[in-house]
């Protein structure tokens, strides 16, 4: 790496920094654009490959359909392009290192950060299946993670296995022996052994379904703390892949929730007709495990004593036995003292959304917003001390010096009320202000002749506190707080981005933080307001944010 040619020279508009890895095909580079002083990767694929002319033609075409891939969890490809006789890709630099780096012998990731990697590449990997690009090399090195939020995953490399496995011709043996005919040229379907679907070792065709296999074979590896096939490799990994079954990954780790060994099982099955047939069939089962199921308002019958309870069944009695539990020590947190001081963050007059009585609107339906344009209509009008903005790809909110909270919404012609269950995400940083602002997800959102606020909030602020608020005319202030916490560790400091979720069932709220289910000592009934818009939420004084995705389910 130190006698490297291409280390301190430069490629196109980019200098050329150092080496930050090289597989068989191609290297990887750290550079930077030398008029922007932007940090870029740069693959530079190796010239045995570059020089043929059949693999410059399908370069181009590959990337020009991945330059078109804008997710939040899938690496930004910025240029492609050619000089002397290197070809090279221009990608969105990641600091924060590899999947590959966390995943140590004999010790399994927690299950909720485990749940959460995959739920994020199920996301990303629907994203690109809905518009005709198969990964086919699904790997923890293909999978990076963000300096700025070690919960979150970015997707790299799409459409590369494809090219390098149209170009290089194998054969395939066990031992001595060679491989049956239907197992020959397996590498024609690209991909890495150690994480190959059956049909691609098997020469059979690939689909959507095939970048599933990999995901199962990921997840098991952090949930067991080692790989399925571990110790088995060259083409006798092959055909453990193509033909024999995984081991059990209860017996692995016994502590696991059931539900969790079922999605890896489903995602490992052999025939890809017993997997899920979507990327975004398995994210639904595993955004199931990572929120938490709404309490009854009364208590459920009890079962019959010998009757086996279905799957989940347990993990919902724990987390009702912990609330009965904790609910007499720590009731006092419905109201705390400490929220007296950020009392007048609330009571001041909001951006009024465009809700009118007089019309009627749509019902909302599911959507993933990066802010690649305005086509929701998100406020853009500077009002009373905010300025939002729209740019590169994120809603920018700076507040002024006032203490005032502020609602922005999109277009409600355009996205329409909310149903009455859902679940609403957001990914949000705040930038400046100190800890004293509080920011997060509003819903059911309206107004009476534009004046008269009704809402709901689910929101948190520096000093890692986070309440529930619902706004109305009838409460002191205008609004009332029906559930804080305080000292929740999993809360990200200023600068660092927070996910915040909120799901509604029933009439009942759940909410989740980067992950983490909030636990309160009690159910929190949301039955007084329906319909209403969606929005953000952010308050002052001097502070700013950055709103990246908003994604309604």
């Amino acid at each position: 790496m130190q006698n490297d040619p291409l280390v301190g020279t430069q490629l196109g508009a980019y200098t050329i920094q150092h080496q930050l890895g090289e597989g068989g095909m191609a290297r990887v580079y750290k550079a930077s654009h030398t008029l922007l002083q932007r940090e870029v990767a740069i693959k530079v694929i190796l010239p045995e490959s570059a020089g043929l002319l059949a693999f410059q033609q399908r370069f181009k075409q590959e990337a020009q359909l991945v330059a078109h891939l804008q997710h939040r969890n899938i690496v930004t490809l910025y240029d492609y392009g050619e000089q002397a006789e290197l070809l090279y890709l221009v990608m969105q630099y990641v600091a924060g290192g590899t999947l590959r780096n966390q995943l140590l012998p004999g010790q399994p990731l927690e299950p909720h950060r485990a749940a959460l990697y995959i739920l994020q590449m199920t996301r990303a990997l629907h994203y690109a299946h809905q518009r005709g690009i198969v990964h086919r090399d699904v790997k923890p090195l293909n999978m990076l993670v963000s300096a700025s939020n070690r919960n979150e995953l970015l997707l790299s490399d799409f459409g590369l296995a494809k090219l390098f496995a149209s170009t290089h011709h194998e054969s395939a043996l066990i031992g001595n022996q060679a491989l049956p005919e239907h197992m020959m040229q397996v590498s024609m379907q690209g991909g890495t052994p150690l994480y190959m679907a059956p049909e691609q070792c098997l020469d059979k065709v690939v689909d959507a379904r095939t970048d599933i296999y990999p995901l199962g074979v990921i997840l098991f590896e952090m949930l067991a703390g080692k790989h399925p096939y571990e110790g088995i490799t060259g083409n006798a990994l092959l055909y453990h892949h193509a033909y024999v079954p995984a081991p059990s990954l209860q017996k692995l780790n016994p502590a696991l929730p059931e539900i969790l060994v079922q999605i890896v099982e489903r995602a490992m099955a052999k025939d890809p007709d017993q997997r899920y047939q979507s990327a975004k069939d398995m994210g639904l089962h595993l955004e199931e495990f990572l929120s938490p199921k709404p309490i009854p308002l009364s208590p459920a019958p009890e079962a019959p004593v010998k009757k086996r309870p279905r799957v989940g069944r347990s993990r919902f009695s724990v987390l009702l036995t912990v609330f009965v539990l904790v609910a007499g020590i720590i009731s006092y947190l419905r109201i705390l003292p400490a929220t007296s001081s950020i009392v007048n963050n609330f009571s001041s007059s909001t951006i009024p959304c465009e809700t009118r009585e007089s019309q009627k609107y749509p019902i909302a339906k599911a959507f993933d917003e990066n802010f690649v344009d305005d086509r929701r209509g998100w406020q853009l009008n500077s009002w009373e001390g905010i300025t939002p903005n729209l740019n590169s790809q994120t809603y920018t909110l700076d507040v002024a010096d006032t203490n005032q909270s502020f609602f922005l919404c999109p277009d409600p012609t355009r996205v329409g009320l909310l149903p009455a269950n859902f679940s609403l995400s957001l990914q949000i940083t705040q930038q400046s202000g100190g800890n004293s602002p509080f920011y997060g997800i509003a819903f059911r959102v309206a107004y009476k002749n534009q004046q008269e606020l009704s809402a709901y909030a689910f929101v948190i602020n520096g000093e890692k506190t986070v309440l529930f608020i619902e706004y109305g005319k009838q409460f002191p202030n205008a609004y009332r707080i029906l559930q804080a916490q305080q000292n929740i560790a999993f809360i990200q400091p200023v600068t660092h981005e927070n996910t915040l979720q909120v799901v509604m069932h029933e009439g009942q709220i759940s909410g989740i933080i980067n992950g983490h289910a909030i636990i309160f000592p009690g159910p929190i009934n949301a039955t007084a307001l329906t319909g209403g818009q969606l929005g953000v939420l952010v308050s002052g004084p001097n502070s700013a944010f950055n709103v990246t995705h908003v994604q309604l389910s």
